[in-house]
């Protein structure tokens, strides 16, 4: 599935998510996987911080996601670094649905800028405290 994914193009979706989101006309993407092919499921304005994100995102489903992160620093400054999410919920029961966000994810992430990923398998640790502790703010 992966080689089928990277030669043919199926993934324009996510490249073209991960540039508007790169041109801060985006503050977040998230995609699903549909057969073979990877979907915009939802977007979220600038305007939309982290708690419109996890609304979005909460689902029993698995999901890919790229995140700008920003957050004030403490010398005044803004941190903002595109984050990518692998949403893999405990509460997924579904092991292909699993399996197949494992087997897309390589495919996926050499296709988006950024900074750091995450793993999340609870809603609950999806938080700005959570990421900003990643960046070290």
């Amino acid at each position: 599935l992966e080689a089928i994914l990277m030669d043919s193009g199926r993934a324009q979706a996510v490249i073209d998510a991960n540039a508007e989101i790169k041109r801060k006309n985006l503050r977040w993407a998230i995609f699903k996987i549909e057969g073979s092919e990877i979907v915009v499921e939802s977007t979220g304005e600038r305007a939309h911080g982290m708690d419109e994100f996890r609304a979005a995102i909460d689902t029993p489903h698995c999901r890919y996601a790229l995140f700008d992160f920003e957050k004030a620093r403490p010398d005044g400054g803004i941190l903002c670094k595109q984050t990518f999410v692998v949403y893999a919920p405990d509460t997924c029961t579904s092991m292909a649905e699993k399996m197949g966000l494992q087997e897309y994810r390589s495919s996926i992430k050499a296709k988006v800028d950024s900074a750091k990923d995450f793993q999340i398998n609870d809603i609950a640790d999806l938080t700005e405290d959570e990421f900003a502790s990643a960046f070290g703010v």
